[in-house]
């Protein structure tokens, strides 16, 4: 299976963005733009500065800069809820900031 994982470099800028499958939503209700944006806060806001975003219906996008932070070849744990899939609770971040935002 390809390894679709993306490497993000410490001080460049990304577009980060994802679209649901066919005609489905990511976000059917006011409250899942919440849950979403907190969880993103939560995990990810501690390793990037934000500099814009938008959340429509079927798809996200984020304009992104990874910080430049020492981890000290250490490990990063999400803690992901029960109702997650628990392949997705651990990501290791090496010193490159070796990152996926597909676990979001």
């Amino acid at each position: 299976m390809k390894d679709y994982r993306t490497h993000l470099e410490p001080n460049n800028y990304y577009h980060i963005f994802n679209h649901a499958v066919g005609n489905e939503n990511l976000f059917v209700e006011d409250k899942n733009y919440a849950f979403f944006l907190d969880k993103f806060e939560k995990y990810i806001v501690e390793f990037i500065d934000v500099f814009a975003y938008c959340l429509m219906p079927n798809h996200f996008h984020f304009l992104i800069r990874v910080k430049d932070i020492e981890l000290n070849n250490c490990q990063a744990t999400l803690k992901v809820p029960d109702s997650l899939d628990k392949s997705l609770a651990t990501l290791k971040v090496p010193d490159s900031l070796d990152k996926s935002l597909a676990t979001l």
